[in-house]
């Protein structure tokens, strides 16, 4: 499959954006609905708005559904695909491949940095929210 120029751009700014460190809750991510129908993500130390990332959404709604481009889509466009629910994805589309590697049982790398970036493939997620 061909992608425009501007997808490559989308894809490699997710790629870039996916190693950068982020602060653990210190609790489960629940998603709650507002008063204004905007859904959040509470936890003990942050509060998380359900937006899209990007303003043009609809030019990927294509990518919504499927499953190589799902969490691609959850940290880019959670609104407009209806993803505000998913608690627990795999940040990188390279999980599966590290986890044959070890990434997942290694203790080189940081519980932290598992968890952020492959959270679902090295089961780092509550039960009932595991997306690949």
């Amino acid at each position: 499959m061909k992608h425009s120029f501007r997808m490559w751009i989308f894809l490699a700014s997710f790629v870039a954006v996916s190693f950068a460190a982020a602060p653990t809750p210190t609790t489960t991510p629940v998603a709650n609905a507002t008063d204004s129908g905007a859904a959040t993500t509470a936890s003990s130390n942050t509060t998380t708005n359900c937006s899209d990332a990007i303003p043009d959404c609809s030019k990927y709604s294509r990518l919504c559904d499927k499953p190589e481009y799902r969490s691609v889509m959850v940290q880019q466009c959670a609104q407009y695909c209806k993803l505000c629910d998913v608690t627990c994805v795999d940040r990188s589309q390279n999980c599966a491949f590290w986890d044959k590697f070890g990434f997942c049982s290694s203790r080189f790398y940081s519980d932290k940095l598992k968890a952020y970036n492959c959270a679902s493939t090295c089961k780092m997620c509550p039960n009932s929210t595991q997306l690949g």
